[in-house]
C-alpha cells in the first residue's frame, strides 16, 4: 500500500507538462498494452491519434519530463492537426494527452479498497504532495531540467510553480479524476496549462491517465472535465469488454 501513495504523489506532484521541441511513422500501435501480467486497453480519446515514430520530436521531450519511476505508454494528439506537427518540429501541442503507469507497481495486483485509499490520500494530501518547496519537487526541477538540457545539448532550466487545486470532478469505484492549474517556466518563458489528473484501476492495475489544454479560457474548465469524463468512460468499457473476452 506504501508504494501505492508514493506513486501517486509522483504522478500528481510532477503531473506538469513541458512544452518543447527537441522519424518515420510505423503501423498504428495497438491500443491495447501489457502491464506485467495483465492486459489494459486505453482506447484514444474522440476525434485523437496515438502517435507514433514519426512525431519523436515530440515523444522525446515527453519522456524526458516524466517521472523516472514512471513509463509512458500512450501519447494523443487530435487528429486533424497531425499534418501540422508533423511537418512543423518547432510546434508545440496545444491540446493533447498522455498515459503512463507506475514502474514500481506494474507487477502487483492492487485490490478495489486499495485503490480508494489512494484516490482519498490524494484529496486530503494535495497541497503537500504538490507543494513546490518539498523535496520531490525540488528534486522534479532538477530531474527534468537536467534531462531536456541533454536532449536540446543546451541548458535548459524548467521552474515549476505552485499548481492550483480547482477540485475533483470524477469519483468512482474506477476513476478519480482532479482538475488543477499548472504554471511552469522553461528558460524564463511561461507557460500555463489547464489540466486533468486522472487515476483509473482498471484489470487490477492503476494507470495515470493525463489531458492538457495550453493557455486555457473559461469555457476550456468544463470542456476539460467532460472531455476527460467521457475518455476515463471509455477506457473503463474497454477493459470490461477485454477481461470479459478472456474468460
Amino acid at each position: 500500500m506504501k508504494h501505492l501513495f508514493a506513486t501517486a504523489t509522483i504522478a500528481f506532484a510532477i503531473a506538469s507538462t513541458v512544452s518543447g521541441q527537441t522519424g518515420v511513422e510505423n503501423a498504428v500501435p495497438s491500443d491495447v498494452f501489457e502491464i506485467g501480467a495483465r492486459k489494459v486497453r486505453v482506447p484514444p480519446p474522440d476525434g485523437f491519434t496515438k502517435i507514433g515514430l514519426r512525431f519523436g520530436h515530440i515523444l522525446s521531450v515527453q519522456e524526458a519530463a516524466e517521472p523516472a519511476q514512471n513509463e509512458i505508454f500512450a501519447l494523443h494528439l487530435p487528429t486533424d492537426r497531425l499534418p501540422k506537427y508533423a511537418s512543423d518540429y518547432d510546434r508545440s501541442p496545444d491540446f493533447y494527452t498522455k498515459v503512463s503507469v507506475s514502474r514500481i507497481g506494474r507487477d502487483e495486483d492492487i485490490t478495489p479498497a486499495e485503490f480508494n485509499a489512494v484516490g482519498a490520500y490524494v484529496e486530503k494530501e494535495f497541497a503537500k504532495m504538490t507543494s513546490v518547496d518539498s523535496p520531490g519537487m525540488t528534486a522534479g526541477q532538477r530531474y527534468v531540467s537536467k534531462n531536456l538540457s541533454d536532449l536540446q545539448e543546451s541548458k535548459v532550466k524548467v521552474k515549476f510553480d505552485q499548481p492550483e487545486n480547482l477540485g475533483v470532478f470524477d469519483r468512482t469505484p474506477r476513476v478519480h479524476s482532479t482538475l488543477t492549474l499548472l504554471n511552469l517556466s522553461v528558460n524564463k518563458v511561461q507557460y500555463k496549462f489547464l489540466a486533468t489528473v486522472s487515476f483509473v484501476y482498471v484489470n487490477m492495475r492503476l494507470i495515470y491517465v493525463y489531458a492538457y489544454k495550453r493557455d486555457p479560457r473559461q469555457a476550456d474548465i468544463e470542456m476539460l472535465r467532460d472531455f476527460t469524463k467521457k475518455w476515463t468512460a471509455s477506457i473503463v468499457a474497454a477493459n470490461e469488454e477485454l477481461t470479459a473476452k478472456s474468460r
